[in-house]
């Protein structure tokens, strides 16, 4: 019987098992998911799956470089509590886990699911490899990935910056400039690396409200389209990186930090490319009423 990606994700919700776990355990099944459940449980892969409904928004955000700066990873991983988050069995986890994204290359959390489980069982808790990235050099360029770490884990910022002189990247210079990127990152938050990168249509979004900002103050068309331009130029220099004001020298756009690098060590810089996690960030954390809930047993009580 053919096994459909739908058949797979049902059973995934079912039991939180792996996906090649639930492949298999409904092809030993002929899709039935009711003995693939049963199957899963029998083999154990279920039992950390019975977890897999809380909320996990604690954890860590864990990154690595390689010793000649050509290659990094960075992960963030959840669980339930910030106990587990700052137990030996987590940390060592993290660790291990960007160690081999880097080595090894893959970035696919299917790969990394047997270490996961260990890891649920050793805990008790719920444990999710939420997303992860890599950068490396190309072949031929030159350039380093730096990564900067905020917050005890809380911030990870990953950088790839290219460099068409291999003594200019070595320089002291050039690892000057890579770490104030990275930290810059951490602090300003980009969206964007340059204003190109901007889907039009959040350019024409931006555009339409600032216009209609500007005719409901009764300004003239021609009033308007310059009120237009300036405010999305504004928009601009908060959310894409290479606009925006340098964190230690309001003054200085980080085009301009990249053009003087560039007169000190001699050569063309270009930063490739940039990512940030910010720990939990999209995560709908359960809140905790600790007087609602004491109220809730004393009524509870009173109906018993």
């Amino acid at each position: 019987m053919a096994i459909s990606a739908k058949m797979v994700n049902e059973l995934r919700q079912k039991t939180g098992a792996g996906i090649m776990d639930c492949k298999r355990a409904l092809q030993e099944t002929d899709g039935d998911i009711d003995k693939a459940v049963t199957y899963l449980r029998e083999k154990g892969m279920a039992s950390a799956g019975k977890k897999s409904t809380r909320v996990a928004a604690e954890g860590k955000v864990e990154m690595k470089v390689s010793d000649d700066g050509h290659v990094g990873a960075v992960v963030e991983v959840n669980c339930e509590t910030d106990f587990v988050a700052r137990s030996d069995d987590f940390q060592s986890f993290c660790a291990d886990l960007v160690s081999r994204i880097v080595s090894e290359g893959s970035t696919n959390p299917e790969d990394f699911e047997e270490m996961r489980k260990q890891l649920v069982a050793k805990t008790g808790e719920n444990v999710v490899v939420r997303r992860m990235e890599r950068f490396a050099i190309e072949d031929g360029a030159n350039g380093k990935v730096e990564a900067y770490q905020h917050m005890g884990g809380k911030i990870g910022v990953m950088v790839q910056v290219n460099c068409d002189s291999p003594d200019a990247t070595s320089s002291d210079g050039f690892s000057e400039l890579c770490r104030e990127l990275a930290m810059h990152v951490a602090a300003a938050n980009p969206q964007y690396l340059v204003k190109e990168d901007v889907p039009e249509d959040v350019v024409e979004s931006e555009k339409s409200i600032y216009k209609k900002q500007a005719l409901d103050q009764g300004k003239p068309e021609n009033v308007v389209e310059k009120m237009v331009e300036g405010r999305l130029r504004k928009w601009f220099g908060e959310f894409c990186l290479m606009e925006q004001p340098w964190v230690r020298e309001q003054k200085m756009t980080i085009t301009k930090l990249v053009k003087d690098a560039e007169s000190k060590i001699g050569a063309s810089i270009e930063i490739k490319r940039f990512v940030r996690f910010q720990l939990g960030e999209g995560i709908e954390k359960k809140k905790e009423d600790l007087a609602a809930e004491v109220q809730k047993q004393i009524d509870a009580a009173k109906g018993s």
